[in-house]
């Protein structure tokens, strides 16, 4: 089941739906939480501010994941599953989750943009960055 709450101010309208258990990376349930921005084209008449938008987030909009190991929240953003899938096996591996510092710190995941195009993965859109918190 989908939570949609939004925004509407000065010809932007945003919109943010939570999706519960929408993914499953091995055996964790994977929560979506998508931010999408429309411009009003009276406020964008050239389409700059629109296609900046699409051109960082992707046509879907800002995808954050989120899950849960034993004391830890684990969040994705950017990157798609494939990101969280590699954030969860690193922190489930012997380096992972029992080394890592009490307190808040973010993980950033080097990478390029992979562009789509025949024979070519789809992108993986906008900025990759991962973060754990102890609970």
């Amino acid at each position: 089941m989908a939570a949609m709450h939004g925004i509407e101010t000065s010809g932007v309208k945003q919109t943010c739906v939570t999706q519960r258990a929408a993914e499953k990376v091995g055996p964790h349930e994977v929560d979506l939480l998508t931010v999408k921005q429309e411009i009003d084209p009276a406020k964008d008449p050239m389409g700059i501010i629109s296609r900046m938008i699409k051109t960082m987030y992707g046509p879907e909009g800002m995808i954050s994941r989120l899950t849960t190991l034993p004391g830890l929240v684990v969040q994705s953003v950017g990157g798609g599953k494939g990101q969280m899938e590699e954030l969860m096996h690193s922190l489930e591996s012997s380096a992972g989750a029992s080394s890592q510092p009490a307190g808040r710190r973010p993980r950033r995941i080097a990478g390029q943009k992979q562009r789509g195009g025949p024979g070519r993965s789809p992108p993986a859109w906008g900025p990759k960055f991962c973060a754990c918190w102890r609970t």
